[in-house]
């Protein structure tokens, strides 16, 4: 536990160990650890504490033993354990370690874990003290930056800059005490990559050099680095900082260093005022613009120049430093924030060179991934496949379209090292593990309960309790995670990374089912008819069309600056044209409400195309964004339905032309977003006259049918209607070439398809109906009410909702007359009584029971379970 700890610092701990014992612990408080501070002479926090805070040893005795209940002492040469509050004041101490780059726990780090934890007795002691002073982690911080400089890879000065950097970091010390702003508050870049603590990944060899190039011309030297977020721009800085300690470049660029602001360590340690943090930053940038060995670095540079409103503007002195032509520096920014941001600023539309950064291509992002595999695979004790590697660049460069190569490439593996380090060995609390945790929580709240009301004797009973509970607890949990570990493979060390683990973590994160190749994921696809048919009932064509379709893209062999697929759905109304869209986004998406449907009847006027994807500047609404365009951006993988696209204006077909093509919009903001990833559906009722005419006779033969499907007569349901495949084709031949005399002939030959779907057949509508009574069901189930309807009445309520003009409307509302309606206000009358069934038949003359009414029969079972 205490390998990073320094001698002074451990002698702290023993201090605090003698005076848990002295106070009659059996194991070492968080609180025992003020006393080893006041104790320890090898650190400026004893002198701190005396000088400042008037704080001795006799007096942090003394107050500790006024709070603490008295129990009886231990042994003196008893070995008594950490309490889990020191335990986690040490990892704190770690992580303050960790942040302010420290190589070991110092007595400072301890002091300043004391002070950022929240344990109620720490607190207690320090506010006593008045520890929390404004001047306290300021002091603290002054003394750990002049302290214990990292000397993790001495080398012979071979260079220039081997003795800049050596002679730099002998220098710190001193200098920093003098100045805390500098070193306190910047990331010396060119000192990591000295030490390898940081490693240029490479791929922007070119870019690199013309940075360079641009930092050694005398005027006009300011390089602007433009990308998107991920795409490398630190990185690019890094490998810039790897250039120059390699003395590559122009001389007057040698020994240079390049230093990033740490302006949240700057807000962190300004405690005094605001004005005090403004005058720290404007000293750190006065002293890096113009010191001869530094290039200061500003990531996210539109934070630098943006103005704020009102009184709290942070950069409003550093603005003016930055906007001189003398200073020189690097900025990376993205194109849009340098457009709306950097771009206002007269005096420095000639100030900046800009450097545009790309996403980097496959093959190099292989390269870099394969250089960062070897930290991951040693830190998560993981091995990644090259395939694993290949399809991580490929799944984040299809299904994750916000980010950019090769950070989105590197975030996914890094995940995907995460979840299997933990699957593999995890730490799994077993059932009484947490009933232990549990007590132990309640007992430590009553324990301190107790001495807050000076019930000290209480307090004894609770603390032995507790101090057995713990112990229980540890041993509950070492032999819980060794049963684990026996369960896991024995004789595996490593974990091996698969595609599969890509495409599991691909789809956590997007919620889309990414296609694998395993057996149950192809039988699916292959069962894809199926599927569809259990929800659409009829239109086989239609639903074989779209499965061909889909099978060919979710297989790859689709055009991948295309959307998936792109349809024409025509027919009369009813027939299933939405419920088919719906089945395909629950289908391929896992869910029916990823489905983006837009009425094109509210785009019939020229002004509201707009809406689509936004009102240009200027015009009323410009800020809402597009209700097309949003909606994809906030969910990339869904099928999108244009219903009714006939009756959209002109000017949407011009869109869509640009949609169905590139696969892309861009919207008024100036933002592209990528269709790539979409279903695209549209439905039209042109041709349905046509397909009304050519179905059998005449559409007002049907109508005069009495026939219904009635099991009481020894009537089989049989179909009136007949989808033969001459009459198929010759409706269809008819259909296409009415769409073709209404879109435009690039419309149409840009759709992967026009779909034709047909009316409705009794048979049909007799299995629809078998489906909506399936839903009331479900839905009265929810409230644990059941619905049994037999064979007559459902006879009854297909005949009656049978209309071929309309489709399968006209039966939905005769479930809602003849089924939903009467039991609703049965339910009403008489209560939600749980445990009833509706038994549903179709009423008949009690004299003659062979003739039947128009009426269905209601009989309700109330069970007693």
């Amino acid at each position: 536990m205490f390998e990073n700890f320094t001698k002074e610092s451990i002698k702290v701990v023993l201090y605090a160990q003698e005076a848990s014992k002295q106070l009659g612990f059996p194991y070492i408080r968080s609180e025992d650890l003020f006393i080893g501070l006041t104790l320890e002479k090898g650190s400026i926090v004893r002198g701190v504490l005396r000088k400042y805070y008037n704080v001795s040893t006799k007096e942090m005795v003394s107050y500790l033993k006024s709070i603490t209940c008295r129990l009886p002492k231990v042994p003196k040469d008893d070995r008594i354990p950490f309490s889990p509050h020191c335990k986690m004041i040490f990892i704190i101490a770690d992580e303050e370690r960790r942040q302010l780059g420290n190589e070991k726990i110092e007595v400072e780090h301890i002091l300043l874990a004391l002070l950022n934890c929240t344990y109620f007795e720490v607190r207690i002691i320090a506010l006593h003290f008045r520890l929390y002073d404004s001047k306290m982690k300021l002091l603290l911080v002054t003394s750990l930056a002049s302290l214990h400089v990292p000397e993790l890879k001495k080398k012979k000065p071979k260079t220039k800059m081997d003795k800049l950097i050596q002679n730099y970091d002998g220098a710190t010390a001193g200098y920093i005490t003098a100045n805390l702003n500098f070193e306190t508050f910047s990331n010396n870049l060119s000192r990591k990559i000295y030490y390898s603590s940081a490693d240029y990944l490479g791929g922007r060899d070119k870019e690199i050099e013309e940075v360079a190039i641009i930092l050694s011309k005398t005027i006009r030297n300011c390089p602007m680095i433009i990308g998107e977020y991920g795409v490398g721009k630190t990185a690019l800085v890094e490998g810039l900082a790897k250039y120059l300690i390699d003395e590559k470049g122009h001389s007057s660029l040698h020994g240079k260093f390049i230093s990033a602001i740490q302006v949240d360590s700057l807000i962190k340690y300004s405690y005094e005022s605001y004005l005090n943090m403004e005058r720290q930053l404007k000293a750190v940038f006065e002293k890096i613009l113009e010191s001869e060995n530094h290039i200061l670095f500003l990531d996210n540079a539109q934070n630098y120049f943006s103005t704020t409103e009102g009184p709290n503007d942070l950069f409003s002195s550093t603005r003016t430093l930055l906007i001189k032509s003398q200073y020189r520096y690097i900025a990376a920014t993205t194109k849009d924030e340098y457009d709306k941001i950097i771009l206002q600023i007269p005096k420095l539309k000639n100030k900046f060179y800009l450097v545009p950064l790309k996403p980097l291509d496959k093959n190099t992002t292989f390269k870099i991934l394969n250089r960062r595999r070897f930290n991951f695979q040693r830190y998560y004790n993981v091995i990644y496949e090259n395939s694993a590697l290949e399809h991580a660049i490929y799944l984040s460069e299809k299904y994750i379209l916000d980010r950019y190569l090769p950070e989105k490439a590197i975030a996914l593996i890094d995940e995907v090292g995460a979840r299997a380090s933990m699957n593999f060995k995890r730490d799994i609390l077993s059932e009484k593990t947490q009933n232990l945790a549990k007590e132990l929580a309640k007992l430590t709240e009553d324990k301190e309960q107790a001495c807050l009301d000076n019930e000290f004797e209480k307090a004894k009973e609770l603390f032995e309790k507790e101090n057995s509970i713990m112990e229980a607890l540890e041993n509950e949990r070492e032999s819980f995670l060794t049963q684990v570990d026996v369960k896991q493979e024995p004789n595996t060390q490593f974990k091996y990374i698969s595609n599969r683990d890509m495409f599991d973590v691909i789809t956590k994160w997007t919620d889309v089912p990414v296609f694998s190749t395993t057996i149950k994921d192809r039988q699916r696809l292959i069962d894809m008819e199926k599927i569809l048919h259990k929800q659409i009932i009829g239109q086989q064509h239609a639903v074989k069309s779209i499965a061909k379709a889909i099978r060919r893209a979710r297989v790859g062999l689709q055009n991948l600056n295309r959307p998936i697929v792109s349809f024409i759905f025509a027919g009369p109304t009813g027939v299933g044209k939405t419920e088919l869209t719906k089945a395909i986004s629950k289908f391929m998406f896992g869910d029916k409400q990823e489905l983006v449907r837009l009425d094109m009847s509210e785009y019939m006027e020229k002004h509201n195309v707009a809406k689509l994807i936004g009102a240009p500047p200027g015009y009323l609404g410009h800020d809402a964004g597009g209700q097309l365009t949003d909606a994809i951006r906030s969910k990339p993988y869904s099928v999108v339905l244009f219903d009714e696209v006939e009756k959209a204006h002109p000017d949407v077909y011009n869109l869509l032309l640009q949609l169905l093509d590139d696969g892309r919009l861009t919207d008024s903001k100036g933002i592209v977003v990528d269709f790539t990833n979409t279903v695209i559906i549209m439905t039209t009722n042109l041709g349905a006259q046509i397909i009304e005419a050519e179905s059998l006779f005449n559409i007002r033969t049907f109508r005069k049918l009495p026939t219904s499907p009635d099991p009481v007569y020894g009537w089989t349901p049989r179909a009136v209607v007949k989808h033969d495949s001459q009459r198929l084709k010759k409706i269809e031949s008819l259909v296409r070439d009415e769409l073709k005399t209404f879109f435009r002939p690039e419309f149409i030959n840009r759709l992967d398809g026009i779909i034709i779907f047909n009316h409705l057949t009794r048979l049909d509508v007799w299995h629809i109906c078998q489906l909506m009574i399936r839903q009331v069901q479900e839905k009265l189930e929810e409230n644990n009410i059941f619905l049994k309807v037999d064979k007559s009445a459902q006879a009854f309520l297909a005949h009656k909702g049978y209309d071929p003009a309309y489709g399968a409307r006209p039966l939905r509302r005769v479930i809602v007359k003849y089924l939903e309606d009467p039991i609703a206000e049965y339910l009403l009358n008489s209560g939600f009584y749980p445990n009833l069934t509706f038994h549903v038949t179709r009423d008949f003359n009690k004299q003659n029971p062979s003739i039947f009414l128009e009426k269905l029969k209601f009989s309700i079972e109330e069970s007693n379970n």
